[in-house]
């Protein structure tokens, strides 16, 4: 599909061609296709240049400006002030030379500066797309103070600049508005509707119950109290076993343990086909109050994956959590906010057991999906784009 509705895009990401799934790949992927020749991809990658047969659009690639340095002050100095405004030159070259007409800049610690620098360069307008918030991540990793403070900077001067930001929720986008005054956009990864399986059949008289979980975890004190739950319920409920499997790797030490199965990283119809065979999907987030802007504004991907996959939902969080306001707003399945082993098995047992709730979170489900749905993933797209 040959899309001009919008203006020819200048993608600016730390994503190459062939990289791993996750959101920023996801989006790459869906706009390439849909709309072909309006994209233009500068990866600011260690990868070199390629082609792929899936992406017929002008690409180039460039590694960050900081590979023979190994003092930390340095090294971040040299990537994120020097190597910035090195790359600047580089992606605007680029950006002109194939006739871009505005700059959607896929943030990270890389590139807070670079989308702005490169925009102001052309004269475009820059689109921020966001995926977690990078202040929150900059306080979370380990970066010499001064950068971290550096990086605020420009985080602050970038928001201020943009015309429009694209998020990964609506929760996101609340906050954002809030602190910067600025327009947000949801972009949702988008459940596909066609892919969606048929609602699963009350689960009270299935013998086993398989508890999913999907990619990276961020909080393994929530996924061993889950292990430690299943462990107690299979100890004190009669007639049911029940297991965790995950999807994706995991460190050594779950590797060996007797209720838990782990698939190691699968393509995405495998997922697909993975997810089905589960009855109940596995979200959580960490509970620490340092990471409390990340859990209000980050919304995991996978939980697109359980849509499409259509099982009900175990959130493990906070309150303020968008994964724990989701699941409450289309009553997709049930919450612990905290992560006891009491409280963990209690909820499992009120999804299997409780038909009244169970046929809500169906309908709940189907909802989401719908609100989800790709189709709205364009809209949005198309609306930040056009307008601006």
């Amino acid at each position: 599909m040959k899309n001009k509705k919008i203006p020819k895009i200048l993608f600016v990401t730390r994503m190459a061609l062939g990289g791993r799934i996750g959101p920023s790949m996801d989006h790459i992927d869906k706009l390439i296709k849909y709309y072909e020749n309006r994209i233009i991809w500068f990866s600011i990658s260690a990868q070199n240049d390629k082609t792929n047969q899936n992406y017929d659009i002008p690409y180039k690639s460039h590694p960050p400006i900081d590979k023979f340095v190994m003092i930390p002050l340095i090294k971040n100095f040299i990537r994120y002030v020097l190597g910035s405004r090195y790359l600047t030159l580089l992606i605007s070259r680029f950006g002109k030379r194939h006739g871009a007409d505005v700059v959607l800049a896929d943030l990270s610690s890389d590139i807070i500066s670079i989308g702005r620098m490169t925009a102001k360069k052309l004269r475009l307008p820059l689109v921020l797309l966001i995926h977690d918030d990078p202040i929150s991540r900059l306080n979370n990793k380990v970066y010499p103070k001064i950068i971290s403070k550096y990086l605020e900077e420009e985080f602050n001067k970038t928001m201020t600049f943009s015309k429009e930001c694209a998020v990964i929720s609506d929760y996101m986008g609340e906050y954002y508005d809030n602190q910067y005054n600025i327009r947000a956009t949801t972009l949702y990864i988008g459940a596909d509707e066609k892919r969606c399986a048929k609602p699963k059949n009350f689960l009270s008289n299935k013998k086993i119950i398989t508890i999913g979980s999907l990619g990276s975890v961020h909080c393994f004190r929530n996924l061993d109290m889950v292990i430690e739950a299943i462990s107690y319920l299979n100890k004190t409920y009669d007639g049911k076993y029940f297991s965790l499997k995950h999807i994706g790797d995991l460190p050594s030490k779950y590797l060996n343990l007797e209720d838990v199965h782990v698939t190691g990283w699968l393509d995405k119809e495998e997922v697909l086909k993975e997810l089905k065979t589960i009855d109940i999907g596995l979200i959580s987030v960490s509970f620490e109050i340092s990471k409390k802007v990340t859990v209000m504004t980050s919304f995991p991907t996978k939980i697109h994956n359980y849509l499409e996959a259509q099982v009900p939902l175990l959130g493990i969080g906070p309150n303020y959590s968008a994964i724990v306001k989701f699941i409450k707003d289309f009553y997709c399945g049930q919450v612990c906010n905290n992560n006891s082993t009491e409280k963990i098995s209690s909820k499992i047992i009120d999804i299997i057991n409780n038909k009244d709730n169970y046929e809500k979170t169906k309908f709940g489900l189907l909802n989401a999906a719908k609100h989800f749905s790709r189709d709205n993933y364009f809209k949005n797209f198309e609306k930040i784009f056009t307008e601006i």
